[in-house]
Parts: C-alpha cells; sequence; structure tokens
C-alpha cells in the first residue's frame, strides 16, 4: 500500500511571542542621572521603538507618585536591540524609593518587533501587553541579600572615611545596579553558595562614582560594565527581568 501523502503545513506562526525586556540600566551617576538604556530580546521595529509616547518613568516619594520624569528622545540601536532614552535634565535617584518603567505594547503602534508582534509585557508566551516594572532604591552601608537562585550575598565598602554609604537600584530583592560614592573607597563582596545555587552573581552595572574608587568585587560577580563617571556603553543582556 503505498504511503498517504502528507499535505504541508501552511505558513504561519502560532502562539508568536512578542519581545521579552531583558535589562533596563541607568546612566549617569546616582545623583545625576541622565538617561535609561532598554534593552530587549530581539530586533524591534525602529519606528515603533523610537516613539516616545511608549515610554514612562515615574518614581515613588513617600508613597507618592511623581510623573514628571519625562524622556526627550528616544534612539534604537539595532546591533544590540538597545533602546536609550535620553533627558534634557538630571535627576537624582535619592529623592525616590522606587523607580518604576513602562512600555506600551496593547494596540498598533507601541513597541513591536520587525514582524510586528507586539511586546509580550506580562511574559505569558504571546505577543501583546504593556510592560510594567519597579526597581527599589536604597541607600545602606552594607547590602546583604539573596540573589535569584538562592546565593547568600554580602556587598560593602571601606576607605579612608570608614565605610562608606552604597546607592543601589535592586528588582525584587536582587541588586540590579550599584554606585559607589566618596573617594578612594574599596567596593568588597562575599558570596555564600547554597545547595541549590551556583555562586554566582549578576549585577547589570557598578559605577565608580569617583575615579579613586576601586571594584574588588572577586570573580564570582559578574559585573556587566564597570566604569568611573557612568557614561560607557553597557551590555544589555547581563541580567533578565
Amino acid at each position: 500500500m503505498p504511503p498517504t501523502p502528507v499535505e504541508p503545513l501552511e505558513s504561519r506562526t502560532l502562539f508568536a511571542a512578542g519581545p521579552l525586556l531583558t535589562s533596563a540600566i541607568f546612566v549617569g551617576d546616582y545623583n545625576a542621572i541622565t538617561a535609561v538604556v532598554i534593552g530587549f530580546d530581539r530586533a524591534l521595529d525602529p519606528t515603533t521603538a523610537q516613539d516616545l509616547k511608549n515610554y514612562k518613568l515615574f518614581g515613588t516619594r513617600n508613597n507618592h507618585r511623581v510623573d514628571d520624569l519625562r524622556f526627550a528622545a528616544a534612539s534604537y540601536n539595532a546591533t544590540d536591540f538597545t533602546v536609550t532614552l535620553t533627558r534634557t535634565d538630571l535627576f537624582s535617584l535619592r529623592f525616590f524609593r522606587h523607580m518604576r518603567i513602562e512600555i506600551s505594547g496593547n494596540k498598533t503602534g507601541d513597541v513591536a518587533d520587525v514582524s510586528g508582534n507586539l511586546v509580550d509585557g506580562n511574559r505569558d508566551g504571546t505577543s501583546g501587553g504593556n510592560v510594567r516594572f519597579t526597581l527599589d532604591v536604597r541607600r545602606r552601608r552594607g547590602l546583604a541579600y539573596k540573589d535569584d537562585d538562592g546565593d547568600r550575598v554580602k556587598l560593602k565598602a571601606r576607605g579612608a572615611e570608614g565605610r562608606r554609604p552604597l546607592y543601589s537600584l535592586s528588582y525584587k530583592g536582587t541588586i540590579h545596579q550599584l554606585w559607589l560614592d566618596g573617594t578612594n573607597n574599596t567596593l568588597l563582596g562575599t558570596i555564600k553558595a547554597t545547595k541549590k545555587s551556583d555562586g554566582i552573581v549578576h549585577i547589570g552595572r557598578v559605577v565608580l562614582v569617583h575615579p579613586s574608587n576601586v571594584n574588588a568585587l572577586p570573580a564570582e560577580f559578574v559585573v556587566g560594565q564597570t566604569v568611573s563617571d557612568g557614561q560607557a556603553p553597557v551590555d544589555p543582556l547581563i541580567r533578565t527581568f
């Protein structure tokens, strides 16, 4: 009996997932933020990626929302799938307890990939859905937390002036970005692995506010970019939200 012919499948994509947010790095000194660099997991449609109406940034201060943190321009980099959102004036993180970024992804004209799939804001595996994520702002002389897989992490800074405060942005308790202020200070850290953790910690960016400061984190800390002035390009995929 001859084999039954099989008709080719129709060329279409079922449950096409939209672009996913992979990172959000704040550029500048914690006291003078100039831009936010947002990373995605794939190529975007340049027109929607550079439409300012698709992005919002606000902070909370004493549980009150502040809505005046507007962007002046959006620039898409097709090489690393990042969008740099710049401002005409500076703002300081120290006035806020939380920073929140929203990206539109529900209708035509919102952020989409080159095939027209809207950003997958709720990460349900299908395109469409606004992105909303919040970073906590901290100021501590020492930072201690558990990372995503359970590593116990401690960070501190020491120098001629004693134990210096660290400024940080954290996501779900894990440090995402870190600033070391003052002069002639050294950033130190330790990791205590558990049976379920890998003994490796990712920090999206360490900013040494003054050139005299030193990053002495061991190799177990994987840092996306260590800079002295906060203005260098960043690795957009070092941390995934």
